[in-house]
């Protein structure tokens, strides 16, 4: 729920903040995070003073940003019950003339760390969002020389290091361009060389440390216990020989950014070996996929089959104030291990997206299905089933290629009677439709109960495509539904059910029963 939480409020806090959850909050919270509208995403609640009068702000995402999309006085809005639940925003941060514009958490609230409540699923979230700033990024460890350099975030490995190294003005020593023309991305001075361009102190002679040289051949190593110039050692250790990194590119990197690496892995490989580099290919694994798109949905799974949990995370579009709730170009992101699998659907618009994930091959690895509902009501569905076994991405279902395969035809019969043949499997039913209203009746069939003319139906498309256990052994089946008309859409014959399941001889989901089922009618 952490990083659930740390994704639904990206664009409101700033990149470099997190989120921390915290059982036992003891802070009243500055807003809440809750879906009130019923639409999979939630909302940002909160509440300021305008004219002395308390009022509740409603924020809304949309392309990375929390727009102010509604606004109203508390006082006629009980019924939301936020009350005294809330801290109140500082009068003047916010009026209701702001309504359509972007606001961030900095602007409304300020850089301070940030409590907030989020309601997912009817289950209560307390929370923090944690700001860096000059006090709280790293000014504890730089008290401390026990960092641990494995959990820190770039941000505040970067500002342990800048407190550490002397300014530019203080190294532009010719001990320092020395160093800067044998390895262009290694620390230009040691730990010794600093203090005496900085502190004036008398250089020593260096001494061997046969505790580094043990350490450069093990690859286990503990950052937590190296000290700088251990670290700076170990980085001079693992890069190509000065003769190999003084090329065009690397001169052009070096006067671009000191400690950026200068080539790519095909660029160094040609430099040091020779080797001829090779186009770049496509490759679906890429980072900063969440970025452009809402988190629509969100759960965990092993799919990639590597043993550990993996963040799957439905996503799309929505525009600012659309009280439709449609959604456009939703797909999927998988992040796994530090990399993101990225998967955009077909075809994918539409309202009210279920993600499940869930073992639909039988083959020990959770597959992920997403219904997507074409209007607000229900209605036909858009539907797919993905793998990210091995980090490949594999389409196994797609509803569209199901409605052009499993197709049938409905016609009236004399009699009262309707004909359903289905082409998967080819089976046959017949419908009695003789208790239908004679009006009904009177427009298909004469006195004699004879056809007035041929008349056909329509064996529709998807409506239903849901996980089951048929044989109740443990193991996913799929179950679809194809709604049967008569005369007109409205005219509703009965349901064709389908249940489907993985079969590797032909690596696709196949049908193994069939049924159709007819409406009721009271007594």
């Amino acid at each position: 729920m952490k990083y659930y939480l740390d994704n639904v409020l990206k664009g409101f806090k700033c990149h470099t903040a997190y989120v921390e959850l915290d059982g036992k909050m003891r802070q009243t919270p500055n807003f809440v995070v809750v879906d009130i509208d019923q639409d999979a995403m939630p909302e940002l609640l909160f509440t300021y003073m305008y004219k002395g009068d308390k009022y509740i702000g409603i924020l809304k995402r949309r392309d990375m940003k929390w727009y102010l999309v509604n606004t109203m006085p508390e006082g006629e809005y009980k019924s939301i019950g936020l009350g005294n639940l809330v801290n109140t925003v500082e009068e003047g941060k916010v009026t209701p003339k702001d309504i359509g514009k972007a606001i961030s958490l900095e602007e409304l609230l300020g850089h301070n760390t940030q409590p907030f409540v989020g309601f997912i699923n009817d289950v209560a979230y307390h929370g923090v969002v944690i700001q860096p700033t000059a006090t709280n990024i790293g000014s504890n460890q730089l008290a401390s020389d026990d960092i641990d350099l494995i959990n820190l975030t770039l941000q505040q490995f970067q500002s342990i290091a800048n407190k550490k190294l002397p300014p530019v003005e203080k190294v532009n020593t010719p001990t320092a361009q020395q160093a800067l023309g044998q390895n262009l991305v290694t620390p230009i001075m040691n730990v010794e060389e600093t203090d005496v361009v900085v502190n004036g102190a008398v250089p020593k002679h260096p001494s061997s440390n046969s505790s580094i040289d043990n350490m450069f051949n093990s690859d286990d190593i503990d950052l937590n216990k190296l000290t700088l110039q251990e670290f700076q050692d170990i980085e001079k250790q693992k890069l190509p020989p000065v003769e190999n990194v003084k090329t065009p590119a690397a001169q052009q990197a070096l006067g671009q950014n000191l400690v950026t690496p200068i080539m790519n892995e095909q660029e160094t490989d040609a430099v040091v070996n020779g080797a001829a580099p090779q186009p770049l290919t496509p490759n679906p694994i890429i980072d900063n996929e969440l970025e452009d798109k809402e988190v629509i949905n969100f759960t965990q799974a092993d799919v990639t089959g590597d043993g550990m949990l993996d963040s799957i995370y439905l996503v799309g579009k929505r525009k600012v104030g659309d009280p439709t709730r449609y959604i456009e170009n939703m797909g999927l992101r998988v992040k796994t291990r530090g990399k993101t699998l990225a998967v955009d659907f077909p075809y994918g618009n539409g309202y009210s997206p279920i993600l499940f994930v869930g073992d639909l091959t039988t083959d020990g690895i959770p597959e992920v299905l997403v219904n997507i509902f074409s209007n607000a009501t229900g209605g036909y569905i858009t539907s797919y089933i993905y793998s990210f076994q091995n980090e490949v991405i594999q389409l196994l279902f797609d509803s569209k290629v199901f409605n052009e395969q499993y197709t049938g035809k409905v016609t009236f019969l004399n009699n009262y009677r309707a004909r359903v043949t289905t082409d998967r499997p080819p089976w046959q039913y017949t419908i009695d439709i003789s208790d239908r209203d004679s009006s009904y009746l009177s427009t298909i069939y004469d006195e004699n109960g004879n056809l007035r003319r041929a008349t056909e139906g329509t064996l529709l498309g998807l409506t239903s495509l849901n996980p089951i256990d048929y044989d109740v052994n443990g193991e996913f089946n799929l179950a679809s539904v194809q709604r049967v008309i008569g005369i007109s859409n409205l005219d509703t014959l009965g349901l064709v059910e389908t249940y489907l399941a993985w079969r590797n001889a032909t690596n696709r989901f196949e049908p193994f029963m069939q049924y159709l089922s007819v409406l009721g009618n009271s007594l």
